[in-house]
């Protein structure tokens, strides 16, 4: 078995030292993919539930891993939205980050000042950072113009088992970083001839991987959600995360509406369901969300109290049809 003082960690200079920790010195599943990736293993699993921090152990392992170890990282996102998300969230912690475009494009205009803009690959071979693209980007990057030490994805559990296999030139280490329990992977195609495989090309690529090589993937999990309150979280995890036990870390609240008290979990909305494709609960939902901005406030424990903001509400709205009830 491995011990720290056998890791490369024990042997790279630290960075100059700060009133600042290293996330890595009190985030223990940080330090355990430091760990992993520096070491070299070549595939890490790490599952996370709703408001977790993937995104957040994302942009601090590929800062780490490209400052302290002096290694090329590559990130993989799902859609530009969140490869410009994780772009401006790593080039707020100080990283040297850069989002990778084409030839043809432009900077985008809410791209964090700090952050590089790559230009097409001619760029990205003069670029030392982390360099960040979504995974239809990187596979179009042809291992001869570019190569990573290490590729981290994020929200892996949205990439396909095909894809990740597509980036496989890319780097010979990879990072999956993602949540279990959100809805596989859209594939257009009929998969049906795969149904039976395990490692099918259409699955979610951390469950093909471990489906796989299920003896040379280091598996890791964070621990916590701080999105989710106690009551949410008790009701949830053993519904949709039999298998990822998880526990509620966020200081006790609660949500008033207009000055009335909103129970944590309750029934808030009933939209009747007409069949596949209808509005009406798409439209219900986004009405709340609508009522619930203008009028909502969280209250913390301590009694102080802040209005609601969008990212209060992005996970933790649920429509129900009176048909399914």
């Amino acid at each position: 078995m491995r011990t720290l003082a056998d890791s490369p960690i024990a042997s790279v200079s630290q960075p100059p030292s700060s009133n600042v920790p290293i996330p890595s010195e009190t985030n223990p599943t940080i330090a355990a993919a430091l760990f992993a990736a520096w070491s070299g293993d070549p595939a890490v699993v790490v599952a996370s539930p709703p408001g977790a921090g993937k995104t957040s152990l994302v942009v601090q392992l590929a800062d780490q891993l490209n400052r302290r170890a002096g290694l090329s990282v590559a990130i993989a996102a799902q859609t530009r939205v969140q490869a410009l998300d994780v772009t401006n969230r790593a080039a707020r912690i100080g990283a040297s980050v850069a989002l990778l475009g084409t030839r043809d494009s432009h900077r985008p205009l809410d791209l964090e000042p700090r952050a590089h803009y790559l230009a097409g690959v001619a760029d990205l071979r003069r670029w030392p950072g982390v360099v960040v693209a979504t995974t239809a980007r990187w596979l179009w990057v042809h291992e001869r113009e570019y190569t990573a030490e290490v590729c981290v994805c994020d929200e892996a559990w949205q990439m396909t088992w095909a894809d990740l296999g597509g980036l496989g030139p890319l780097s010979a280490q990879v990072v999956l970083v993602g949540d279990p329990g959100q809805i596989a992977p859209v594939v257009t195609g009929d998969s049906r001839r795969w149904e039976h495989l395990p490692a099918a090309p259409q699955r979610a690529a951390p469950e093909a991987l471990l489906a796989a090589y299920p003896d040379s993937v280091t598996r890791l999990r964070l621990p916590c959600t701080w999105r989710l309150g106690p009551d949410t979280t008790a009701l949830i995890q053993p519904a949709f995360y039999a298998d990822l036990p998880f526990e509620s870390a966020r200081p006790p609240r609660h949500v008033e509406l207009r000055g009335a008290a909103l129970p944590e979990i309750g029934l808030e909305l009933q939209s009747p369901l007409a069949g596949p494709g209808d509005a009406c609960p798409a439209a219900a939902a986004a009405n709340r969300v609508r009522d619930l901005l203008q009028g909502g406030a969280i209250v913390e424990g301590s009694e102080r109290s802040r209005a609601l903001e969008p990212r209060d509400l992005a996970s933790s709205l649920r429509t129900w049809s009176r048909q399914a009830l």
